[in-house]
């Protein structure tokens, strides 16, 4: 005997709007940051148990610089687009997003030998945790539209 679910709101809904509506909650979903924090913490997790103390090290640092090099990013794109129209204004908060900008790749690269440091699997986990913070960026932005 088994359990079926049933959405009062789709189930007169045929095929293809049923997936749409899927998709919608799906879409909703990944634009939430909890849900991207859960994500975090349940990968480093999981490499914790899979890979061990080192993997988890190297993951939840290459999450870290993933978010960091994201938010610099971002904060860069948003200071474009405001002075775009009015002209640049000399800020001290300016000055630090395109220094922070900027230092991104040595910063990188200094995170690359302090995981290689501490030895295999860390550099791998830590490429891994980037490579999710920047797939979860182009998830989202696929999904904001």
């Amino acid at each position: 005997m088994g359990c079926t679910l049933h959405n009062s709101k789709t189930d007169d809904l045929d095929p293809a709007a049923r997936r749409d509506a899927f998709w919608s909650g799906f879409r909703l979903a990944i634009l939430k940051p909890p849900v991207w924090g859960v994500l975090g913490v349940t990968t480093t997790g999981a490499t914790w148990v899979f890979r061990g103390d080192s993997g988890a090290i190297g993951v939840s640092l290459g999450l870290v610089f993933g978010l960091f090099s994201l938010w610099v990013l971002w904060r860069l794109v948003k200071l474009m687009g405001a002075a775009a129209p009015h002209g640049p204004k000399a800020t001290l908060g300016i000055a630090m997003t395109i220094l922070l900008f900027l230092l991104k790749v040595p910063m990188f690269f200094a995170m690359m030998v302090a995981v290689y440091r501490i030895g295999d699997p860390a550099p791998g986990c830590f490429m891994a945790g980037v490579t999710l913070v920047y797939s979860l960026a182009v998830g989202w932005a696929a999904f904001r539209h």
